[in-house]
């Protein structure tokens, strides 16, 4: 299973995926609270390792983001995403984290700065 976090810039995505077994393995303790696996990437994190080499001089949350949990309990993948993702960018996303049952959940976490701004 893949499980990770994501961006939507220029009409591309960029993306970090961990890899992790269905089966029982030792997961966060919040993990076994929520029933949800999710990859230990943070975007703040992977963007000034990434994003800033690409993108200069940009924040991490300039662009629209999410991630993709995995819900052990309903077995589906979570998409959590930014409100402004397009569908396309949907269908592209399943493919990359190769999910098949899904829903989508929108978090004003995972929101853009012009998500942001239009509040």
């Amino acid at each position: 299973m893949r499980v990770g976090i994501y961006w939507v810039i220029n009409d591309k995505i960029l993306y970090k995926i961990e890899k992790k077994r269905k089966r029982k393995e030792k997961q966060r303790k919040y993990t076994k609270i929520t029933k949800m696996i999710d990859s230990s990437y943070s975007h703040y994190i992977e963007w000034e390792k990434i994003g800033v080499k690409l993108f200069k001089c940009e924040d991490y949350d300039r662009y629209p983001r999410g991630r993709v949990m995995y819900d052990t309990k309903k077995r589906l993948y979570v998409i959590y995403l930014d409100k402004c993702i397009e569908e396309k960018h949907i269908k592209e996303i399943k493919e990359i984290f190769r999910v098949k049952k899904y829903k989508l959940m929108t978090d004003e976490h995972y929101s853009c700065q012009r998500c942001i701004n239009d509040m």
